[in-house]
């Protein structure tokens, strides 16, 4: 063997040894191999024997279920053109020009996405309540993250709000075309799976629309009382931000 070369074959008791390991080793690993592909295809055959029991009382109750669920306050679309002209109209509701909107949507937490959004608004002052109320009582569920007032002068204020919408993570069912099932059992698994993750999405929303509630309190009762004050004064902001705790800050 040519010196630049070393040699990997087991020599005298090392070789010996060496086969024994391999002779015990490799049946047992060939047992294990089987046994698992054994115990997966056992599932697998139970969850479709599982999935032809599947009947039409079965649809039919999961499109009771899909009907009872309540209406959902998500920002349904993905597309932020539709985002943009949901909050121009709310703006212009509430007597605001919405001039800068950017969005950007995070990774899925728990079956949610949240999209973060931050509008830049002109008008009046006095209209400021007014917005945070269509913001609060919309069919979007918003949770605040902070909000700037700002009076350059007596023309009005520039309004910036950085606040978090929220959609289910609905993966695809394509997995389920692949099953060797009737029209009825195909269409109920997909609306079964539909189903699930709405009512793991909808948990959710409870808890965040109370906490939404909470900081739109603060705000409905904090900002009136700085209207006049900002009015009198040019060149101020005011600030909310929630973090942990709720900040407020005032700036000249």
């Amino acid at each position: 063997m040519s010196r630049f070369f070393y040699s990997i074959e087991p020599k005298g008791k090392q070789a010996s040894l060496f086969f024994i390991l391999i002779v015990q080793i490799l049946p047992i690993a060939i047992l294990g191999y089987g046994f698992f592909m054994y115990e997966e295809e056992v599932e697998q055959q139970a969850f479709i024997d599982q999935v032809k029991k599947i009947d039409k009382k079965h649809l039919i109750n999961v499109n009771k279920s899909l009907e009872k669920l309540r209406p959902s306050r998500a920002m349904l679309s993905k597309d932020k053109g539709e985002h943009l002209m949901f909050y121009e109209s709310l703006a212009n509701i509430s007597g605001f020009v919405l001039t800068d909107f950017k969005s950007l949507s995070r990774m899925s937490e728990e079956g949610i996405v949240p999209t973060d959004c931050k509008l830049v608004l002109r008008g009046d002052l006095y209209r400021v309540p007014v917005l945070i109320e269509l913001l609060e009582t919309s069919r979007v569920l918003s949770l605040i993250e902070k909000i700037d007032i700002a009076v350059h002068n007596l023309m009005g204020a520039v309004v910036t709000i950085e606040l978090r919408v929220f959609r289910p993570d609905i993966p695809t069912s394509a997995w389920l075309k692949g099953l060797s099932v009737d029209e009825v059992q195909q269409e109920t698994l997909e609306k079964g799976w539909l189903l699930w993750n709405w009512r793991t999405y909808v948990k959710k929303e409870n808890q965040l629309e109370k906490q939404s509630e909470e900081r739109f309190n603060i705000l409905k009762s904090e900002i009136p009382p700085k209207i006049i004050p900002l009015r009198k004064k040019r060149n101020r902001t005011v600030s909310w931000a929630f973090e942990e705790d709720t900040t407020v800050s005032e700036t000249d």
